[in-house]
């Protein structure tokens, strides 16, 4: 009896060691996965605000592009044109619940060619002339206008941009309102204020 209770006194002592040993594994084990999860969640949420800005900078691009376009190129004498014309394959109509209007006619290369829908790389690791990224804007009418929406009475019209990842396809949106003038401006019309692409403030003169 005398040497037998050492040895059950043992035994037990390195069954509650071993316990404690794979006790504490587990709580090792399981903060190893809880950091791992930790990681690759914030890891995805990094990527996740990455691709955001890259978006929302591509659409800025493409708006400055076509705030451009339709301001200094196109003008008042050819804007009904666009905002006549059939974009419904490509970009958000009314019918959906977009901005654009249903039906209209087809203009050749609008919105769906250059310079409207222009590819750019937003990730300047990738080989020269590897796009990731592509831009699309369109023109419609401004909702407070008297006028249709396929006819501008007020000068004033709405640049649509969407930008999609091309990996992705992931999409964003902006838009801006401008005003536009004659294509053929003089040289008096940026001492107005309204900068020489009449983009800028349209002090008017008493």
């Amino acid at each position: 009896m005398t040497r037998s209770m050492p040895i059950r006194r043992r035994s037990r002592q390195r069954g509650v060691l071993l316990g404690v040993v794979l006790v504490l594994l587990a709580v090792l084990f399981a903060a190893g996965i809880f950091a791992l999860w930790s990681m690759r969640s914030e890891t995805s949420s990094a990527g996740r605000d990455r691709l955001s800005r890259q978006l929302f900078d591509c659409a800025e691009q493409g708006l400055a592009a076509g705030k451009q376009y339709f301001s200094a190129t196109i003008g008042t004498a050819g804007i009904d044109k666009y905002l006549a014309a059939d974009v419904c394959s490509t970009l958000p109509c009314t019918s959906s619940g977009g901005p654009f209007p249903t039906g209209g006619t087809a203009v050749a290369g609008y919105p769906d060619q250059a310079p409207f829908t222009q590819p750019i790389t937003m990730d300047t690791r990738l080989a020269t002339g590897t796009y990731d990224f592509k831009y699309t804007f369109a023109v419609y009418n401004d909702p407070g206008d008297s006028g249709t929406a396929i006819h501008d009475t007020n000068s004033k019209v709405i640049i649509y941009s969407r930008c999609t990842d091309l990996n992705t396809s992931q999409q964003r949106s902006v838009s801006a309102l401008i005003s536009i003038s004659s294509a053929t401006t003089n040289d008096y019309s940026g001492q107005a204020g309204r900068g020489f692409r009449n983009q800028g403030n349209q002090n008017v003169s008493q």
